[in-house]
């Protein structure tokens, strides 16, 4: 499943919904941004048969983004939905830690 874009102005049915809401702010390219980026789209890609939402924000290009979102240090990954929203500063390498707080169940093949 690709990342889905918002459109302005159109609605989404409540079928269409994404079910994850992801926010990542970078820093162009560098290493931990890039390393972020990377890794959490593989992440939705391995994990989400659902629609999920993938934003990413290069604050070199939108700075105003970051500042009306208190964001002070990259990579930052702010989850929206599913529940409250969570926010998850620094280096972004962990799959373990995502499954962990995104309360995914995860089946172990033997």
């Amino acid at each position: 499943m690709k990342a889905r874009k918002k459109i302005p102005g159109k609605k989404k049915s409540e079928d269409e919904a994404a079910k994850f809401r992801f926010t990542l702010f970078v820093a162009g390219n560098e290493p931990n941004s890039e390393s972020a980026e990377r890794m959490l789209k593989g992440f939705c890609e391995k994990y989400f048969k659902e629609p999920y939402e993938l934003k990413i924000i290069d604050v070199f290009k939108d700075y105003k983004s970051a500042i009306e979102k208190r964001i002070i240090v990259v990579p930052t990954l702010i989850i929206e939905e599913p529940s409250s929203e969570k926010v998850i500063v620094g280096k972004i390498d962990k799959e373990d830690k995502l499954v962990e707080i995104l309360g995914i169940r995860v089946i172990k093949s033997s």
